[in-house]
């Protein structure tokens, strides 16, 4: 949702926090604009069921992973690969989390979601290791 952020950040009040929603033919993405990701995943967690948290952007704060863990639990939080393999991969592998919240993050989750629209990955996961 990069575009949008960059236009309803030019557009409003600069003042206030702006939650956008960028409802596009294969998903939507809501994005905050001002204030902090803190306060945006704790909202979240009180608007629906369906929201999930992606934890794969640039934003590399201590904690992030963690904090998002633990105010919408591992089962919403999800890893969508927008970031650099450094870090953001490695600021999920060095969460301290257990590695069943690690598996939700990276796989599970997302494969829960395409089961439930009767899809599955196309590509069997690979185990590294």
């Amino acid at each position: 949702p990069a575009g949008g952020v960059v236009g309803y950040a030019l557009t409003t009040d600069l003042g206030k926090p702006v939650i956008g929603f960028d409802m596009g033919g294969t998903s939507t993405d809501v994005s905050r604009y001002g204030g902090d990701w803190e306060h945006t995943v704790s909202a979240m967690r009180h608007g629906s069921p369906n929201l999930y948290c992606d934890v794969s952007g640039s934003n590399l704060d201590d904690g992030q992973v963690e904090w998002a863990v633990a105010e919408m639990g591992a089962e919403s939080v999800l890893f969508g690969t927008d970031g650099t393999m450094t870090g953001s991969v490695g600021k999920v592998i060095d969460a301290t989390l257990t590695e069943e919240d690690k598996s939700l993050i990276f796989w599970k989750n997302a494969e829960r979601i395409l089961a439930a629209q009767g899809a599955r990955p196309t590509q069997p996961r690979e185990v590294v290791g």
